[in-house]
């Protein structure tokens, strides 16, 4: 199970960096750039997020199959994050725009999402 976490947050920093670079390509030579800023903290805030949680979950199924306390998932943890990065966009609105902080993080999610989807369909075939 390790080794299919761990490719899984391959794939996904793969992901993460790949979008990375086109929301900087577009930054430097594109227009809207507190969108692109925006979406830049709104996709690094999420990738963390979602990383935090997959080793959670993993140290969460670890804690059930030896039968010990069950750990938090880090709800609270994940929740600031968000909150710091709403801030951040409330605090320097002429910088950052809140549908770009939306998208980006929705991104990461999304993307560990298809991910398993896809994968899960590969090993079916």
């Amino acid at each position: 199970m390790l080794e299919n976490l761990t490719g899984r947050i391959t794939r996904l920093t793969r992901f993460f960096f790949f979008t990375l670079a086109v929301i900087v390509l577009g930054w430097g030579f594109g227009g809207a750039p507190p969108f692109l800023a925006g979406m830049a903290l709104g996709l690094g805030i999420g990738y963390i997020g979602v990383v935090h949680l997959a080793k959670r979950v993993h140290r969460f199924g670890q804690a059930v199959a030896q039968g010990d306390r069950l750990p938090s998932l880090g709800t609270f943890t994940r929740l600031a994050l968000v909150a710091l990065a709403t801030v951040t966009v409330m605090t320097y609105p002429q910088h950052f725009e809140y549908t770009g902080l939306v998208l980006g993080l929705v991104l990461p999610t999304v993307f560990a999402i298809g991910d398993a989807i896809y994968t899960q369909l590969k090993q079916g075939k």
